[in-house]
C-alpha cells in the first residue's frame, strides 16, 4: 500500500510536467511551418522512392525501360543515386547568357537572345503567370509558391522555338557510344550546364501533373518498334532526356508525313499517361501554338504507353497483342485447378478485340460469320500468328465453368456453348482448330442431354437427298448395326476427355453402364481410367461387348417363368362364377343336388304342381348347358 501511495504520488507530479511539453509542441510546429520549409522540403527528398538505395535482395523489374542521363544540379539539396552531379563550378559559363552566346558547340546570336529576354519580361508581368503559375513542393531549393523567372521562360522558349539548340541539348544528355563514361558526359553537359538546369526547374517545379490536365494522355511519334508494343517487354518508360508530346494525335499525324523518309508507313504514335508525372504546357509561349505542345523532362516518374498506334491504317498494335495473349489461355486451359484474380479482368475493348479476331479466322472458311476487322485491319504479324495457331493446334482443352464466369470468358458462350448449356459447339470448334483431334471439356455435368449431343456429333443423321440403298443389297448385305462390321470415323475429333465432371445429375459408372453398349454401336469405347474422368474414343476394330451369363442367372429365370405359368391360370379359375339358383316358396334358396318330396294334393291343384315341376326342371337344364 505504501508503494502504490507513491506512484500515484509520482503520477500527479508528471501530469503538469506532460501538460506543459503538451503545450509547447504546437508552438514548435508552427515555428517549422514558417520558417523551415526549405528544411522540410529536404525531408521529402530523403523520403522519396527515387533517392532509397536500392536493397541487396530486391527484385529489379525488367519491364523497366530508360533512355537517356540524368544530372543532378542541386547535390546540396537532392541525393540522386541514379543522376550524374554536376555544380556550377564544372559549368564552361557563369551565366545563362554567355552560355547561349558565347557556347562554342551552338550558340544564338545577341539580338536573339535580347528578344528573348524581351518578350520573357514581358510574359513574366502577364496575370497568367503571376496567378497560375506558382513553384510546387520540389527538391531544388525553389520555395513553395514562387512565381516563375524570367530565365525560366527563355530556357522554354529556346527549347520550343530554337531547333538546333534543342538538338545540341539532346546530344549531351545520350551516351554516344553507349558505354561512354561519366567523365565524358560531364565534359560534354557543362557546355550546356545553365540552359538544362532552368529547364528542368522549369518543369518539375513549376508543372502541373499529368493526371489533372484536360486530355489526361499525351501522344508522340516514334519509329516502329515491337517491344514497346508488349508489356511482358517493357511496361514503363523513364525517360531522363526533355520528351515534346502533344495534346493532339493530329499533329503527330502531321509531322510524320511531312518528314521526308520513306518508311513513314511503318511509324507508331505512342498514346502515354503520366499519372503523378510532371510536365509544362508550353502551347502559350511557343511560336507554334497550334501544335498543343506538353513537356516532360527529368523522368523521376514513370510514363505508361497506353495505346501503340499504326500511322497507316490507325489500329492498336498493343491491343492486338494484348488480346493475343488470351486466346490461347481459351482454348488451352491448365490441368491445376482454375481461379478466378481480380488482375485476370479484362477490359471491354479487350473483349470484343477477342471475338473479332475469332470470327477474322472463322470467317476465312465460311463467309456466314462477320469479318468486322477487314483486309487491312489487322497486323500481318499477328496474322500469321492466328493463322499458325489455329492450323498447328490438335488438343483443345477448355474449362465449361470459366466459359459462363463475366470475369472470364462470359462473353464467348454465345459462340461456343450450345443454347442448352451442355457442351462446346463442335461444329465451330472443328471450323476454327480444322485439324483436332482431341478435346477436353473440364468440370462438365453428366447428364441424358450431354451424351445426346456427342451421340449425335459421333453419328450423324444422314442427309436427306441421298438416295437409299437397293433392296438386293439390303436382302444379301447384314445389318448395320452389326458389330463386326467396321465404321469409318464419322467427326473430326477421335476422343473426347470429360475431366472431372459434375456428378450432380449421374455418376461416373452409371454413364458407363448406360452408354457402353450405344456407344459400341457406333466403334466408340467409354471408360474411366482414373475413376474420376471420363474417356470416350473410337476404336479403328469393331467393338464387341461380352456379357458373362452364370448358370444360377439361368435357373432362377427358368422358376420366374413356371411361377408366370402359374399366375396365368389362377386367375382364370376366380373368374369362374356360381350363379345364383332360383328360389322356392317362402323365400328359401333351392338345393340343386336334393329334390323336396311332393306331398299329396288334390287333383285341382295337381295339374299347376306338375306344370310348375316341369320349369323347375327344365331352368337347371339350360343353366348347366351355358355353364358348360
Amino acid at each position: 500500500e505504501n508503494d502504490n501511495d507513491k506512484d500515484k504520488d509520482k503520477d500527479k507530479e508528471t501530469e503538469p510536467k506532460q501538460e506543459e511539453a503538451k503545450k509547447e509542441e504546437p508552438k514548435k510546429e508552427e515555428e517549422s511551418s514558417i520558417s523551415g520549409l526549405d528544411e522540410n522540403v529536404k525531408n521529402k527528398s530523403k523520403a522519396s522512392p527515387t533517392v532509397l538505395p536500392p536493397k541487396k535482395n530486391e527484385i529489379i523489374d525488367k519491364k523497366e525501360f530508360s533512355y537517356g542521363v540524368r544530372f543532378n544540379y542541386w547535390s546540396q539539396d537532392m541525393e540522386d543515386l541514379i543522376g550524374i552531379t554536376i555544380t556550377d563550378k564544372d559549368a564552361k559559363y557563369k551565366t545563362l547568357k554567355d552560355e547561349l552566346t558565347k557556347n562554342q558547340v551552338c550558340k544564338i546570336s545577341e539580338f536573339e537572345y535580347n528578344l528573348l529576354n524581351e518578350k520573357a519580361a514581358i510574359y513574366v508581368d502577364t496575370p497568367y503567370c503571376q496567378e497560375k503559375i506558382e513553384a510546387g513542393v520540389n527538391t531544388m531549393g525553389i520555395r513553395i509558391l514562387d512565381k516563375i523567372t524570367k530565365e525560366h521562360l527563355i530556357s522554354i522558349m529556346l527549347y520550343c522555338n530554337y531547333d538546333n539548340m534543342r538538338n545540341a541539348l539532346l546530344s549531351t544528355l545520350i551516351r554516344e557510344p553507349f558505354d561512354e563514361t561519366n567523365e565524358s558526359m560531364l565534359e560534354r553537359h557543362s557546355h550546356f550546364y545553365h540552359f538544362g538546369k532552368l529547364l528542368r526547374e522549369s518543369i518539375e517545379c513549376f508543372g502541373v501533373e499529368a493526371h489533372r490536365s484536360e486530355t489526361k494522355v499525351f501522344y508522340h511519334g516514334i519509329d516502329f518498334d515491337r517491344k514497346i508494343m508488349n508489356d511482358d517487354e517493357i511496361k514503363s518508360l523513364f525517360i531522363y532526356t526533355p520528351l515534346s508530346t502533344s495534346s493532339l494525335m493530329e499533329i503527330c499525324l502531321n509531322n510524320n508525313s511531312n518528314q521526308s523518309d520513306n518508311n513513314n508507313d511503318n511509324s507508331l504514335i505512342l498514346e502515354l499517361k503520366g499519372y503523378v508525372s510532371k510536365y509544362f504546357d508550353a502551347s502559350w509561349i511557343s511560336d507554334y501554338s497550334f501544335e498543343k505542345e506538353q513537356i516532360f523532362f527529368g523522368g523521376t516518374r514513370a510514363l505508361t504507353v497506353n495505346k501503340c498506334i499504326d500511322y497507316k491504317y490507325g489500329y492498336d498494335h498493343k491491343l492486338f497483342i494484348n488480346s493475343m495473349k488470351y486466346i490461347p489461355n481459351i482454348f488451352k486451359m491448365p490441368m491445376s485447378e482454375w481461379k478466378i484474380n481480380k488482375n485476370d479482368d479484362m477490359l471491354q475493348e479487350t473483349k470484343e478485340m477477342i471475338r473479332n479476331l475469332i470470327f477474322h479466322q472463322l470467317n476465312k472458311i465460311d463467309n456466314k460469320y462477320p469479318d468486322n476487322l477487314g483486309k487491312n485491319g489487322i497486323p500481318k504479324d499477328i496474322e500469321e500468328n492466328l493463322n499458325k495457331f489455329s492450323l498447328s493446334t490438335k488438343e483443345i482443352r477448355m474449362h465449361y465453368d470459366a466459359m459462363y464466369n463475366h470475369r472470364a470468358y462470359g462473353f464467348l458462350s454465345s459462340l461456343f456453348m450450345t443454347p442448352t448449356r451442355t457442351f462446346t459447339k463442335l461444329d465451330i470448334i472443328t471450323t476454327l482448330f480444322p485439324n483436332i483431334n482431341t478435346l477436353s471439356m473440364m468440370r462438365v455435368p453428366l447428364t441424358t442431354l450431354t451424351f445426346m449431343y456427342l451421340k449425335s456429333i459421333i453419328n450423324p443423321p444422314k442427309p436427306a437427298n441421298i438416295e437409299e440403298e437397293k433392296d438386293d443389297h439390303k436382302d444379301n448385305g447384314d445389318d448395320h448395326n452389326d458389330n463386326s462390321i467396321i465404321q469409318p470415323l464419322r467427326c473430326k475429333i477421335s476422343e473426347f476427355r470429360l475431366l472431372d465432371p459434375k456428378t450432380a445429375a449421374m455418376s461416373i459408372d452409371a454413364v458407363i453402364q448406360a452408354e457402353r453398349k450405344s456407344l459400341a454401336q457406333y466403334q466408340w469405347t467409354i471408360d474411366s481410367p482414373d475413376q474420376v474422368s471420363l474417356v470416350l474414343k473410337y476404336s479403328d476394330i469393331p467393338v464387341i461387348i461380352k456379357e458373362p451369363t452364370p448358370p444360377p442367372v439361368i435357373e432362377e429365370k427358368k422358376e420366374d417363368e413356371t411361377e408366370k405359368k402359374e399366375e396365368e391360370k389362377k386367375p382364370v379359375k376366380r373368374r369362374m362364377k356360381r350363379k345364383k339358383r332360383p328360389q322356392g316358396k317362402g323365400g328359401q334358396k333351392g338345393k340343386p343336388k336334393t329334390k323336396p318330396k311332393p306331398k299329396p294334393k288334390p287333383k285341382a291343384a295337381a295339374d299347376e304342381t306338375t306344370t310348375a315341376a316341369t320349369t323347375e326342371e327344365t331352368k337347371p337344364k339350360t343353366e348347366s348347358s351355358e355353364q358348360q
